[in-house]
Protein backbone atom coordinates (compact mmCIF):
# COMPACT_ATOMS: atom_id res chain seq x y z
CA UNK A 1 0.00 0.00 0.00
CA UNK A 2 2.91 2.20 0.62
CA UNK A 3 4.65 1.80 -2.76
CA UNK A 4 1.07 2.46 -4.18
CA UNK A 5 0.35 5.85 -2.42
CA UNK A 6 4.05 6.99 -3.37
CA UNK A 7 3.51 6.24 -6.67
CA UNK A 8 0.46 8.26 -7.15
CA UNK A 9 0.09 11.95 -7.95
CA UNK A 10 -3.51 12.34 -7.85
CA UNK A 11 -3.59 13.67 -4.24
CA UNK A 12 -2.71 16.86 -2.73
CA UNK A 13 -2.91 16.19 1.18
CA UNK A 14 -2.22 12.69 2.41
CA UNK A 15 -3.85 11.47 6.77
CA UNK A 16 -2.01 8.55 7.59
CA UNK A 17 -3.82 6.65 10.89
CA UNK A 18 -0.89 4.30 11.84
CA UNK A 19 -2.08 2.10 13.32
CA UNK A 20 -4.40 0.75 15.90
CA UNK A 21 -4.80 -2.68 13.79
CA UNK A 22 -1.27 -3.50 13.65
CA UNK A 23 -1.48 -3.95 17.60
CA UNK A 24 -4.21 -6.64 16.63
CA UNK A 25 -2.15 -8.01 14.35
CA UNK A 26 0.55 -9.22 16.60
CA UNK A 27 3.59 -6.50 15.26
CA UNK A 28 6.64 -6.05 17.58
CA UNK A 29 7.91 -2.56 17.90
CA UNK A 30 10.38 -3.29 15.49
CA UNK A 31 8.26 -4.26 13.12
CA UNK A 32 5.56 -1.49 13.57
CA UNK A 33 8.65 1.24 13.71
CA UNK A 34 10.02 -0.36 10.15
CA UNK A 35 6.46 -0.46 8.63
CA UNK A 36 5.42 3.04 9.53
CA UNK A 37 9.10 4.57 8.25
CA UNK A 38 8.96 2.58 5.20
CA UNK A 39 5.42 4.33 4.50
CA UNK A 40 6.62 7.62 5.56
CA UNK A 41 9.58 7.40 3.36
CA UNK A 42 7.21 6.55 0.72
CA UNK A 43 4.37 8.95 0.80
CA UNK A 44 5.92 11.85 2.51
CA UNK A 45 9.48 11.61 1.07
CA UNK A 46 8.55 10.49 -2.59
CA UNK A 47 6.06 13.94 -2.26
CA UNK A 48 8.10 16.52 -0.21
CA UNK A 49 5.53 19.19 -1.57
CA UNK A 50 2.02 17.67 -0.51
CA UNK A 51 1.68 17.49 3.65
CA UNK A 52 1.01 14.61 4.91
CA UNK A 53 -0.54 14.14 8.58
CA UNK A 54 1.06 11.11 10.95
CA UNK A 55 -1.86 10.12 13.07
CA UNK A 56 -0.70 8.18 16.44
CA UNK A 57 -3.37 5.30 17.48
CA UNK A 58 -6.73 7.01 18.11
CA UNK A 59 -7.85 6.34 21.62
CA UNK A 60 -8.95 2.61 22.11
CA UNK A 61 -10.51 -0.33 24.80
CA UNK A 62 -6.62 -1.04 25.64
CA UNK A 63 -6.53 2.19 26.59
CA UNK A 64 -9.49 2.02 28.83
CA UNK A 65 -9.70 -1.74 29.85
CA UNK A 66 -7.65 -1.86 32.79
CA UNK A 67 -4.37 -4.12 31.43
CA UNK A 68 -1.62 -1.95 32.10
CA UNK A 69 0.25 -3.74 29.60
CA UNK A 70 -2.39 -3.93 26.92
CA UNK A 71 -2.66 0.20 27.79
CA UNK A 72 1.42 0.29 27.33
CA UNK A 73 1.68 -1.36 24.12
CA UNK A 74 -0.70 1.27 22.32
CA UNK A 75 1.53 3.94 24.11
CA UNK A 76 4.57 2.85 23.11
CA UNK A 77 3.02 2.19 18.96
CA UNK A 78 2.30 6.53 19.42
CA UNK A 79 5.72 6.75 20.80
CA UNK A 80 7.52 5.22 17.95
CA UNK A 81 5.37 7.03 15.30
CA UNK A 82 6.34 10.46 17.75
CA UNK A 83 10.26 8.96 17.09
CA UNK A 84 10.16 8.20 13.63
CA UNK A 85 9.12 11.53 12.53
CA UNK A 86 11.54 13.08 13.51
CA UNK A 87 13.88 11.00 12.99
CA UNK A 88 13.19 11.41 9.41
CA UNK A 89 13.00 15.12 9.45
CA UNK A 90 10.52 15.72 6.58
CA UNK A 91 9.35 19.03 6.56
CA UNK A 92 6.14 18.35 4.60
CA UNK A 93 4.86 15.72 7.97
CA UNK A 94 2.99 16.92 10.62
CA UNK A 95 2.41 15.03 13.27
CA UNK A 96 -1.27 14.52 14.90
CA UNK A 97 -2.20 13.01 18.23
CA UNK A 98 -5.00 10.59 17.87
CA UNK A 99 -6.17 11.23 21.06
CA UNK A 100 -6.48 14.98 20.65
CA UNK A 101 -8.81 14.02 17.81
CA UNK A 102 -10.68 11.46 19.02
CA UNK A 103 -12.20 11.11 23.01
CA UNK A 104 -13.77 8.06 24.08
CA UNK A 105 -17.50 9.78 23.94
CA UNK A 106 -16.99 9.03 20.26
CA UNK A 107 -16.74 5.48 19.89
CA UNK A 108 -18.79 2.44 19.45
CA UNK A 109 -19.89 0.12 22.07
CA UNK A 110 -16.49 -1.77 21.07
CA UNK A 111 -14.55 1.07 22.23
CA UNK A 112 -12.19 0.67 18.43
CA UNK A 113 -14.37 2.17 15.99
CA UNK A 114 -15.75 5.84 15.44
CA UNK A 115 -19.22 6.22 15.72
CA UNK A 116 -20.64 9.15 14.09
CA UNK A 117 -20.34 11.72 16.90
CA UNK A 118 -16.39 10.25 16.44
CA UNK A 119 -16.26 10.92 12.64
CA UNK A 120 -17.23 14.48 13.17
CA UNK A 121 -14.71 14.94 15.85
CA UNK A 122 -11.94 13.45 13.75
CA UNK A 123 -12.95 15.47 10.89
CA UNK A 124 -13.12 18.75 12.66
CA UNK A 125 -9.83 18.34 14.68
CA UNK A 126 -8.34 17.21 11.09
CA UNK A 127 -9.45 19.91 9.22
CA UNK A 128 -8.26 22.44 12.35
CA UNK A 129 -4.61 20.85 11.89
CA UNK A 130 -4.78 21.06 8.09
CA UNK A 131 -5.75 24.12 8.01
CA UNK A 132 -3.35 25.71 10.06
CA UNK A 133 -0.57 23.88 8.64
CA UNK A 134 -1.62 24.85 5.20
CA UNK A 135 -1.75 28.79 6.46
CA UNK A 136 1.69 28.22 7.28
CA UNK A 137 2.99 27.32 3.80
CA UNK A 138 1.44 30.39 2.25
Amino acid sequence: MADYIGARDDWDVASLGLSVNMIGGGFSDDEFRSRIRYMIEQVAGKHPDRPVACITLYPHFRDFGGDPEAADHSDRFRQILREVRDELTLPNTLLVEGTDLLGPSGLTVDLIHPGDLGMIQMGEGMAAKLSARLEDQK
